[in-house]
């Protein structure tokens, strides 16, 4: 014990050389290659260099811990258990910035357009989970904690547990399955099958977010996505045919309405930044209704959550050309009664 002073003095300088090697390749290292990973484009160096930062100047603050234990002059089975706590920590440090490491890279690869699965947090998620469970395995192994009994308990209790996770197991499995089918990905515009539609923003470990067009988040369990009906407007060819229904009075010219209705519909194809140019519309009359012959407008757009612009600029022009042109749209007028069943204009309705 009386050399445990000389010794450290002896150490400080070996101590504070580790430390400032490990901070002077994080500061100076990690830019200087990340600098070049950016410049030539190499996105998995760049991730991987992002997510390992800071990883030199733990390992080197690990290691200085080490040393300074060896020259505390401690006992030996003392000693060993210090090590064994470094080692321990050690591998926690490496297995976090692993885990957010395989985040990264699970992310980057999902985001490329040749991937066979999507986008989604469940499955950077899922990645991160396994390396910490791996990680916590070594970190068991170098404690000399024997894991057989361990595991032995788990199988035992797994039953329990999946009974009392199932639903929250069911929403799991049906959102890996719902994503690696890629019939829905991250982005897509989806309506449910009780009416909520937007776009898909994530797929959680229980739920399917989606921003509606109003900028509301509907929040969905993954099992009622999968088991439920789901309508995807977003795929190879994302042209949509947009309907649109008319009415014209019995007195009018067919053959004048239907022109004047494909002349505005041209116009909108043509004109309207979200329409589908060069689209030939069509114009088809439906049925005599009990004030007015129906028609309807086909149109085409470029993508279906656009529809509310183009059928806008649509109906302001019909209804435009319809006054020029003289074609009346019909309409239920309402008379209010007085108390003696007289209308307000002097009539007596019968």
């Amino acid at each position: 014990m009386t050399n445990i002073i000389p010794n450290l003095t002896a150490a400080l300088p070996l101590l504070a050389l580790v430390i400032l090697v490990g901070v002077a390749i994080d500061l100076i290292g990690s830019k200087l290659l990340a600098r070049i990973a950016r410049k030539h484009g190499w996105k998995i160096a760049e991730a991987s260099i992002t997510s390992l930062k800071g990883l030199p100047s733990l390992l080197a603050f690990a290691l200085a811990v080490a040393l300074f234990a060896q020259r505390l002059g401690l006992e030996e089975r003392t000693l060993a258990t210090v090590i064994g706590v470094v080692k321990a920590a050690t591998i926690v440090i490496v297995t976090a910035k692993i885990a957010r490491l395989a985040g990264s890279l699970i992310r980057l690869f999902t985001k490329r357009e040749d991937t066979v699965i999507s986008s989604s947090t469940i499955f950077v998620n899922l990645g991160r989970v396994t390396v910490w469970l791996l990680g916590s395995l070594i970190v068991l192994a170098t404690l000399d904690i024997s894991i057989t009994p361990l595991l032995t308990a788990l199988g035992v209790a797994g039953l329990a547990v999946g009974l009392a996770l199932q639903p929250t197991l069911e929403n799991l499995f049906s959102g890996v399955q719902v994503l690696m089918s890629r019939q829905v990905e991250i982005g897509d515009f989806v309506r449910l099958e009780t009416g909520e539609e937007g776009w898909i923003q994530d797929v959680t470990w229980r739920n399917t977010t989606i921003r509606t067009v109003s900028n509301d988040l509907v929040i969905a369990p993954n099992a009622a996505i999968g088991r439920s009906l789901v309508v995807n407007f977003t795929s190879d060819d994302e042209e949509h045919g947009l309907v649109v229904p008319l009415g014209v009075s019995y007195d009018s010219d067919l053959a004048h309405v239907e022109r004047v209705v494909h002349e505005v519909a041209t116009w909108v194809q043509r004109e309207v930044e979200d329409a589908v140019t060069g689209h030939n519309p069509s114009v088809r009359f439906t049925a005599f209704s009990d004030i007015r012959i129906d028609l309807i407008a086909v149109l085409r757009i470029n993508h279906y959550e656009n529809r509310f612009k183009v059928r806008h600029e649509f109906l302001k022009r019909i209804h435009t050309r319809f006054a020029e042109e003289g074609i009346d749209i019909p309409y239920l007028r309402q008379t209010p009664l007085s108390d003696t069943g007289i209308a307000e204009n002097g009539s007596r309705l019968q």
